[in-house]
């Protein structure tokens, strides 16, 4: 077992799984490099840990599999870019724990994962040159497949702003159940509610952080810094000391800050010289461990997230225990921001801290709320117009559309209304009741529904939910359902296999206005 690295490093990294599997020199080298980065002061240990769970992990893994194939032991020398190659393939096979495959993103995650370590070992010279080892680009275009964090809707967010304030309350009463590490987590998260900030700044936040505001008597100014782009990052907030007494304070990010400010001043002398600038400064309490002072960390804030969930049973919109971290907080805060103004992408990002192109690509989503609004409001036939006696469902002749049948092309729900002048917004039909949907039109509709699907590897993320993603959900949810389940499976492998001519080339569908390939 290498022996570099702190002692905490070694109990935290247990590589004795894949000792004795004839991979012991690379088992080696990666621990010895994981350590080093563990030491290291420019990486945070929250990170070294995420490396060796969904990076080192499966490349040993990967190695074992290799050295099983041969017969043979394999060896630090073997590394090179062949190597590489037939580990992103491996990658790219490798399927979740409910059979299915993986995601294009998760493969990406792991590959970058592995070779942040493998990295490290050319840094010492054990590994060739990285520009010789890697590929230029595996995995491109992964950001837009990416969809991260989901804001919560307005009313997942009140239930986990109710939850917060009852919690909050009981830690000013000096009532609150858990360890001060935990009620220190929960205060943080309250911050990351009320200003949105991203993780690191927020756990970096300093004891000089809140200063008072150059014209506002009543207003105070929170300072944070992200390193990133070494920028600073400047907030405005209310003040007022009647707070103090009353139930507002529990929801104040001001008096709440004081609060942490004042509870953790004992404790500066005490904690290492790199974090006595820190406000999120606690004793820890664990039997068996030394009581010294620690500052908060992202694993805290997961943990004190997930019991907040539990201890009062918060679920989302779709039922399930809600899902609650930093970067979840700051998409609702940044969806907020964009709401509350009227939709200004430029005030938005102005408040948020970052570029409109980073909003629009990272943050802005639709919202829960708008998504449920959408519903198709057109008629499935199982038989086709074209025979069907006339009735109820069909008063008119249908006229065929690129994606179905409208019953009244000039005079439906969302056509021109003007004599002379067929409708042809498409995209808006799913909500038209003048839609129709018989079992001859399946194939004309997955071929569109096939076409939108690959504008997810073309167009921004937001753009493509905004514009087609709740159109795909209709037809999955609400259309599909009513046909038999071989006439949609004949139809959806037809449409794989032959487009429908209409449908063949994306020019049908042209670029929206505003949208970004």
């Amino acid at each position: 077992m290498a022996g570099d690295g702190s002692v905490e490093a070694q109990e935290r990294f247990d590589f004795s799984p894949w000792y004795g599997k004839r991979i012991d020199a690379i088992t080696n080298l990666l621990a010895q490099s994981l350590r080093q980065l563990y030491v290291a002061s420019t990486y945070q240990k929250t990170s070294v840990t995420s490396l060796f769970n969904g990076g080192v992990r499966k490349f040993l893994s990967y190695c074992v599999e290799q050295a099983q194939a041969q017969g043979r032991e394999l060896q630090v020398e073997e590394i090179h870019r062949p190597f590489i190659d037939h580990y992103i393939a491996w990658i790219r096979r490798q399927l979740r724990d409910d059979g299915e495959a993986l995601s294009y993103v998760a493969q990406k995650s792991i590959y970058t994962k592995s070779k942040s370590i493998l990295v490290q070992a050319c840094r010492q010279g054990r590994l060739p040159d990285r520009r010789l080892l890697f590929p230029v680009n595996p995995f491109p275009n992964v950001n837009r497949h990416y969809q991260g964090e989901q804001p919560l809707s307005l009313e997942a967010r009140r239930r986990f702003a109710e939850a917060l304030r009852v919690e909050l309350a009981a830690i000013a009463r000096d009532e609150f159940d858990g360890t001060d590490g935990q009620a220190l987590a929960l205060v943080c998260l309250l911050i990351a509610l009320r200003t949105g900030l991203n993780t690191t700044p927020l756990l970096e936040l300093s004891r000089d952080a809140l200063l008072p505001h150059p014209l506002k008597p009543n207003w105070r100014m929170l300072v944070s810094h992200k390193r990133r782009g070494n920028a600073t990052h400047v907030q405005s907030m209310r003040w007022s000391d009647q707070l103090a007494e009353t139930a507002s304070a529990q929801t104040d990010v001001v008096w709440w800050y004081d609060w942490v400010k004042d509870r953790t001043a004992p404790l500066v002398a005490e904690a290492p010289a790199e974090w006595q600038q820190r406000l999120w400064l606690y004793r820890r309490e664990q039997v068996g461990r030394p009581r010294s002072v620690l500052a908060l960390t992202v694993d805290q804030l997961i943990l004190a997230a997930q019991r907040l969930v539990r201890r009062h049973a918060l679920v989302g919109d779709d039922g399930e225990p809600l899902r609650v971290n930093v970067a979840t907080l700051r998409k609702t805060f940044v969806n907020r921001l964009y709401e509350l103004s009227g939709r200004d992408m430029l005030v938005t990002a102005r408040l948020a801290g970052h570029s409109v192109q980073v909003s629009q690509s990272h943050y802005l989503k639709i919202s829960p709320e708008a998504k449920r609004a959408f519903h198709f409001a057109g008629t499935t036939l199982l038989s086709t117009l074209q025979t069907a006696s006339p009735g109820p469902e069909t008063a008119a002749p249908a006229a065929a559309t690129p994606v179905g049948c409208c019953a009244d092309p000039v005079h439906g729900e969302r056509a021109p209304q003007q004599p002379g002048r067929l409708c042809t917004d498409f995209l808006s039909c799913f909500q038209c009741k003048s839609m129709v949907v018989t079992t001859e039109d399946l194939w004309r509709l997955f071929s569109f529904y096939y076409l939108i699907d690959s504008e997810r590897t073309i167009l921004n993320a937001s753009d493509w939910e905004q514009w087609y993603g709740h159109v795909r959900d209709i037809i999955d949810t609400e259309i599909a359902p009513d046909f038999p389940a071989a006439a949609v499976k004949a139809a959806r492998e037809r449409a794989r296999r032959e487009p429908h001519p209409y449908w063949k080339t994306r020019d049908r569908l042209g670029l929206p206005h505003g949208a970004r390939a």
